[in-house]
């Protein structure tokens, strides 16, 4: 469980196109300190490359084995958008090391998907963008939405059934996300993200997951 929260608010929260690197420090309510996100932006004038590292500690690397997942994307910049070519998933522990590669054909509009030492297959669905460049494009439609709109992305790397993500700003001005809400053990399924005026994502929580209260991730000073 540690793993997957702190995959999802690595995803949603530790990118944005005009910073080099940011990191965060994450929490779970008694429990403190359980990790940190590092992520990387790199680009030329018609190329990118974005690397999010989630790195747990404590309680959350002795039950995951000392858990440290990977997250890359790569591919051009067409119209100031990314156009991934690549997305790469990677988590290692002490005992294991598995990949996962998605290929995106454009011309086509098929995604194909490759496992640790598996055959290269067609994806179940076809989307121009990845979690990582998805919050990059979108940055500036999601901070100027209204209050109460729904919004609705696809994005590979998200639900593998359809990759559904929605996102919809509260009356706090905060936002709520929601990615895959099947692997969620709170009330809803939401991580409420408070966004700074320049688009930096400073704070992600989690709230009320099983019963040790909330999951928060904040950006370091």
């Amino acid at each position: 469980m540690f793993k997957k929260v702190l995959i999802i608010i690595a995803i949603v929260g530790s990118i944005y196109a005009k910073q080099t690197v940011l990191k965060y420090d994450v929490s779970f309510g008694i429990f403190s300190d359980i990790g940190t996100i590092t992520s990387y932006f790199d680009k030329s004038a018609s190329t990118y490359k974005i690397k999010a590292i989630v790195a747990t500690s404590g309680l959350a690397s002795s039950l995951s084995g000392g858990l440290v997942e990977q997250y890359e994307s790569v591919g051009n910049i067409i119209d100031g958008k990314l156009v991934p070519t690549k997305y790469v998933k990677s988590a290692k522990t002490k005992s294991k090391h598995k990949i996962r590669t998605y290929t995106f054909d454009h011309i086509n509009k098929v995604v194909y998907y490759q496992r640790s030492g598996k055959e290269k297959v067609k994806y179940k669905f076809y989307t121009k963008e990845d979690v990582l460049t998805l919050f990059i494009n979108s940055s500036e439609t999601i901070r100027n939405s209204p209050a109460g709109k729904l919004l609705k992305f696809k994005a590979v790397g998200s639900s593998k059934n359809d990759g559904l993500i929605t996102v919809q700003k509260r009356a706090d001005g905060k936002f709520a996300i929601v990615i895959n809400q099947d692997i969620f053990n709170s009330k809803k399924g939401e991580l409420v993200v408070d966004i700074q005026s320049s688009g930096i994502w400073k704070k992600a929580v989690l709230k009320d997951v099983m019963m040790y209260g909330d999951i928060t991730a904040k950006i370091r000073k």
